[in-house]
């Protein structure tokens, strides 16, 4: 996937092309291909994205590339990079919804090095380097202006909350970015989808069902929210000295739309860099003496199905009513996570839970040796369309 090019701002970069990212292997690839440009020169490295998605049925797995958002903000953190955008729209938008726009943004100024070729935009777009803090009114007030300044973070179907963990005590983390933000943008997507709720209600019975909706779904980022607060503790954490480490984070809700025979999706996104669910679970549960860091596939098993012990459920409750959220309206819980043990080794934890209605849920949970995964990416995704349940395809978004 490497190769030397010689340019004339860089003459010795290495360049690593991406022309799909839509399996495990195209993951492994792109890692391994930083990896070894990385330990073999100290040369950038020129990350070519030109051809990604250009041509328009073709989309990348937003699940996957999330991983590599993760890992340009963490593992290569202090690599030196050139990158070169997707040269179409489409492109361009897939990477913005999956992290990855985030990740170039918020990596050190100095290490990334953006090559537009001359694209009339900028991108990622300034914004994606911004922070949200509940005390930014001009933030809320851009949600929910009416006008026609364009912003790639903030419209009727995408709002992207930056690093809300950064200026944010928790109660005003969880309850001005939850209630006042994100659900004030939920409700109001809620309304303009009149699909969302059987039409064979009278009037009243469906604004009842619509209220009950949008009450689910600010309860789904309420949850996801809340475990930011643990993402970066401070106590004992096994690992919790690192290099290289940048703490961020950010939280996502955005629409996709269903075509024929399919159905309308919302995902909710919340990703962080922190210390990882086992990670911050562990010294809650080693006093039982059944786990100890060999446990990591246990403890996520658990917390997906709802079965850690109370004494280790403090901040793994929200997972319990997202599970029943899901098991609701037929959805998917994609869950990355990853934490450096105490030999400095890193484990990382990959867990799909998908519910169909009427059966019992599908949950494969695998420990991938070939990631070093630093910190937590959970992602849902609900079925909205009422007409159109029965049908499951969700590999790709």
């Amino acid at each position: 996937m490497n190769s030397m090019v010689t340019t004339d701002d860089n003459p010795t970069a290495v360049d690593v092309k991406i022309d799909k990212l839509t399996s495990d292997a195209d993951v492994y690839a792109l890692v391994d291909s930083l990896r070894e440009a990385s330990s073999s020169s100290s040369a950038p490295i020129a990350l070519d994205f030109r051809s990604l998605a250009r041509a328009r049925p073709q989309r990348i797995n937003a699940h996957r590339t999330e991983i590599v958002a993760n890992a340009l903000l963490t593992e290569f953190a202090e690599t030196d990079l050139i990158v070169h955008p997707p040269s179409s729209p489409n492109g361009r938008k897939n990477l913005e919804r999956a992290g990855l726009a985030f990740a170039i943004r918020q990596r050190p100024p100095r290490l990334t090095h953006l090559e537009t070729d001359r694209q009339k935009e900028s991108w990622p777009a300034v914004d994606w380097g911004r922070t949200w803090s509940p005390f930014d009114s001009n933030f809320r007030q851009r949600i929910f202006e009416v006008g026609d300044e364009p912003d790639v973070l903030l419209d009727g179907k995408f709002v992207t909350f930056l690093n809300p963990h950064a200026y944010a005590a928790d109660d005003d983390l969880v309850w001005e970015l939850t209630e006042n933000q994100a659900g004030e943008w939920i409700s109001q997507l809620v309304r303009t989808r009149p699909t969302w709720v059987d039409s064979v209600h009278e009037l009243g019975e469906r604004k009842k069902t619509q209220q009950e909706l949008i009450g689910k779904l600010r309860r789904v980022i309420y949850e996801l929210v809340t475990n930011l607060s643990y993402a970066f503790c401070s106590h004992n954490v096994a690992g919790r000295a690192r290099r290289n480490f940048l703490q961020r984070s950010y939280v996502q809700l955005y629409v996709t739309r269903g075509g024929t025979n399919s159905f309308d999706r919302l995902h909710f996104v919340a990703a962080d860099t922190g210390f990882g669910i086992v990670a911050t679970l562990l010294p809650k549960l080693v006093r039982s003496g059944e786990y100890d860091e060999s446990s990591s596939e246990l403890i996520i098993r658990q917390l997906i199905n709802t079965e850690l012990p109370d004494y280790g459920r403090s901040s793994g409750r929200g997972y319990d009513r997202i599970t029943s959220i899901l098991k609701e309206y037929s959805g998917d819980l994609f869950l990355t996570t990853g934490f450096a043990n105490s030999s400095g080794q890193c484990q990382t934890m990959r867990a799909h839970s998908q519910y169909v209605a009427a059966e019992s849920s599908k949950l494969r949970i695998i420990r991938d040796e070939r990631l070093r995964f630093r910190g937590t990416t959970a992602h849902v995704i609900l079925r909205l369309d009422e007409s159109n349940r029965d049908d499951l395809d969700k590999t790709t978004v």
